[in-house]
């Protein structure tokens, strides 16, 4: 009974003394970010238990972004004097990734639920019940779209915003410097949803493609390949620059709260 009561109060003294106001809400979105990660994680082995290829799991961008928010939020908590996290660029990455994830996702989930009451013929309306919420089954696979695409980047996209208003940045470097790196990853997420239909097969002989006919360049070129150059070279370009400005003004706007990270955390 002591040892544990030791433990509580161990935990209590650290949250309390050890972190900063900006590491207690991410604390908050770290929870939130690791049930995320199991549910992906519970997806992934759910193909492979049916003895499916779990690259179709893990290829998905919005598996990917919800992994990559939840290690910035462990080293923000547990380690934020880590060279990951210098100038904020991690951050601004992660807060770009993530929504793009929910916004993309959100738009053609509602597209295609308006599509079905005012063009229940288009391509739209066909989709519904193919891509977007409107294609899960279960009320239990509909929790999961809704806690990767909805609750969990909201709750990681206000606590980044508020990060800057508890701990502001007041040397935020140029979009540039910020941009170009930036721009890497999704840049080889994007060559790998072009080439992938034109390497990779499904079970049943036919195409696959990551976020099927919006990803699908071998078989639909006229609307696959706008839709990956309009991601990567408008959409992305677009929310870093208005993730960067609005870190820069939050941080300007709230310069008197500037705290320095307790060095033995």
């Amino acid at each position: 009974m002591n040892r544990l009561k030791l433990k509580k109060v161990s935990f209590k003294s650290w949250y309390k003394n050890q972190l900063t106001r900006s590491q207690k809400i991410f604390f908050f979105a770290f929870i939130v970010n690791a049930i995320s990660v199991l549910l992906v994680f519970h997806g992934l082995f759910a193909l492979l238990f049916k003895g499916r290829d779990g690259l179709l799991s893990l290829d998905k961008f919005t598996n990917q972004t919800n992994i990559l928010i939840f290690f910035f939020s462990l080293f923000y908590v547990f380690f934020p004097r880590h060279s990951f996290l210098k100038n904020n660029k991690f951050l601004i990455a992660c807060i770009t990734y993530i929504f793009i994830t929910f916004f993309v996702y959100n738009l053609v989930s509602i597209a295609n639920a308006v599509a079905v009451i005012v063009a229940p013929k288009s391509i739209l309306a066909w989709s519904y019940t193919r891509i977007g919420y409107g294609s899960k089954a279960t009320a239990f696979l509909l929790f999961i779209d809704l806690f990767k695409h909805l609750f969990n980047p909201i709750v990681f996209i206000v606590c980044g915003f508020f990060k800057f208003v508890y701990d502001p940045n007041l040397k935020l470097k140029k979009f540039s410097s910020y941009l170009l790196p930036m721009m890497i990853y999704p840049a080889i997420y994007c060559v790998y949803a072009i080439v992938t239909p034109f390497i990779y097969k499904q079970e049943n002989g036919m195409t696959y493609s990551v976020y099927n006919v919006a990803t699908n360049t071998k078989d639909h070129p006229q609307f696959a390949y706008p839709v990956v150059f309009f991601l990567l070279f408008v959409l992305i370009p677009v929310t870093t620059y208005l993730t960067w400005f609005g870190a820069r003004k939050i941080s300007k706007k709230y310069e008197q709260n500037q705290v320095v990270i307790n060095p033995q955390n």
